[in-house]
Parts: structure tokens; C-alpha cells; sequence
């Protein structure tokens, strides 16, 4: 069986990118398609990359973490018993080590079956990517290339 194999680290800027293509007919189908095909994998990135803040953010004397404004002020919000704020407080040594694990995740591979079931939107997608008329440069320019490797 063929498959997509294409980084954590690419896969939420991919269906981005493809959310923001005007495409009609079978191609926006298909675009859905392949959208809800590799949705669940991106909330799985997004939970493990929260779990990795808690785990190295700073707590407070509760044991719960810090979470800071976007001035950089405490937070001291909470919602439904987790603290809301802009972004977690991690410095220092845990900083870096946040860092390595996040770095590490980011890169793992996302393998996608090319099965009857899912063919079609995958071959559809390959071909919205490597036939799109889209200018890019800087980053995108190299996402670009990335995604036109996966396919």
C-alpha cells in the first residue's frame, strides 16, 4: 500500500494553505476531504504541544501553572479550573528543554495510508499542490517545496 509520509511540523501550514485556495467542484470536495482526514492528527499535535507547556511551564504554590499576559504580566485567570492567559512561563533550562521535546515531536512523520477510502482526496490534493498557479517565497517558499516532495 502507498503512502504520504509528511512532517508534524508540516501539516497544519499545508491545510492552511489548501483552506485558503479557491478550488471548485470534486477539488473543493476532495480538499474537505483530505481536511478531515488529517484534522485529528493536528488536535493530537496541538494537545501534546499544551502538554508539553504544562509540563515544563513554571507553577505556582498550587502546583499550577503560570501563565502570562501579553505584556508579560502574571495571569492569575482561570478558566474551568485551568489558568488562561496568553502564553505559559517557561525560562531557563526548561526553556531549552521544552525546546528539544517540541523540536522532536515537530519532526516525527505523519504516515497517511493512500487506501481506496482516502485516494481520491489525497490524489486531488497532490495535484492542487504541484499544478497550483500560487506564488510563494521566504517560508512559504520552502513549505512549498516541502509539501511538492510529500506528493
Amino acid at each position: 500500500m502507498k503512502t504520504l509520509v509528511i512532517k508534524n511540523y508540516a501539516v497544519l501550514p499545508l491545510a492552511q494553505w489548501l483552506q485558503s485556495q479557491l478550488l471548485h467542484g470534486k477539488e473543493s470536495r476532495n480538499r474537505s476531504r483530505f481536511i478531515k482526514l488529517v484534522a485529528p492528527h493536528s488536535e493530537d499535535i496541538n494537545a501534546d504541544r499544551l502538554e508539553l507547556c504544562e509540563k515544563y511551564a513554571e507553577k505556582d504554590e498550587n502546583d499550577v501553572p503560570i501563565m502570562l499576559n501579553e505584556d508579560g504580566t502574571v495571569s492569575g485567570m482561570m478558566v474551568n479550573g485551568k489558568p488562561k492567559g496568553h502564553h505559559y512561563k517557561i525560562e531557563g533550562e526548561a526553556l531549552l528543554n521544552f525546546n528539544k521535546e517540541l523540536q522532536e515531536m515537530m519532526n516525527e512523520d505523519f504516515v497517511i495510508d493512500v487506501s481506496p477510502a482516502s485516494r481520491e482526496a489525497i490524489y486531488a490534493v497532490r495535484d492542487v499542490v504541484l499544478n497550483t498557479t500560487a506564488e510563494f517565497v521566504g517560508v512559504g517558499a520552502v513549505e512549498y517545496d516541502y509539501w511538492c516532495s510529500c506528493f
